[in-house]
């Protein structure tokens, strides 16, 4: 009897809340399970959902999933959708790239800049890196 009162209050939580909440403990299989659930329910365009499910993907570190997500995108990939192809697939100049346009639309965002600085280390390119990241101190 408790065991039902229970599944029918689990029952009632929203599979996205769940995915969501599974993300941010770093649970991401089973946020990707949730996620999965929530989707296969929805009768809405799943377009608008993908973004959060290639960064399920990005998180699992599953490049296949991340450029399938992207192979079903009917609409162009933000910016930020952008950046995660990218770097899942390696594409380090690519996603630098990204950045460098990133950080022309939104120049106090730090997370732009830290990521164009892993870009820039990851391609090898420290005095580059330690250039940008000096002019970026000497702007604050």
């Amino acid at each position: 009897k408790d065991h039902e009162a229970v599944q029918r209050f689990l029952l009632k939580i929203p599979q996205d809340v769940l995915a969501l909440a599974s993300f941010h403990c770093k649970a991401y299989t089973r946020a990707l399970m949730h996620f999965e659930s929530f989707i296969a329910t929805q009768h809405q365009d799943k377009q608008e959902h993908l973004g959060f499910l290639q960064s399920i993907y990005v998180a699992l570190d599953e490049p296949d999933g991340v450029v399938g997500v992207a192979a079903i995108r009917t609409k162009k990939a933000t910016l930020h959708e952008q950046i995660l192809e990218h770097e899942s697939a390696g594409q380090l100049r690519d996603a630098s790239a990204c950045y460098e346009n990133a950080i022309q639309e939104e120049p106090n965002a730090i997370g732009h800049q830290k990521g164009l600085l892993k870009c820039l280390f990851g391609l090898g390119q420290v005095t580059n890196a330690l250039m940008y990241a000096d002019g970026v101190m000497g702007q604050r």
